[in-house]
């Protein structure tokens, strides 16, 4: 029997499956690991929507990084880590 391999995919491709399903919360300096808990102060608008769209349905988010010395201006998948963490809110 032959398995089939899966080739691997690009980020841009992964985000685009991840992003709909899931809020993202863009955490700046600072990194969330699995299975620890990491209190937030919520101060942008776009996080304080994240937030409370995960609480409307299971509260899962997608927890990312913000590289450093990125601006605004970048694309929206360089602006963050290309690892991340399925946080519940």
């Amino acid at each position: 029997m032959k398995l089939k391999t899966m080739k691997p995919k690009k980020i841009e491709e992964i985000m685009a499956i991840l992003t709909p399903s899931f809020p993202l919360l863009a955490l700046k300096n600072a990194t969330l690991f699995p299975l620890t808990v990491l209190p937030l102060r919520v101060l942008r608008a776009s996080t304080m929507q994240a937030v409370e769209k995960a609480l409307l349905t299971d509260g899962v988010m997608l927890a990312l990084s913000e590289n450093a010395n990125i601006n605004g201006s970048e694309p929206l998948l360089r602006r963050y880590a290309k690892v991340g963490t399925l946080a519940k809110v």
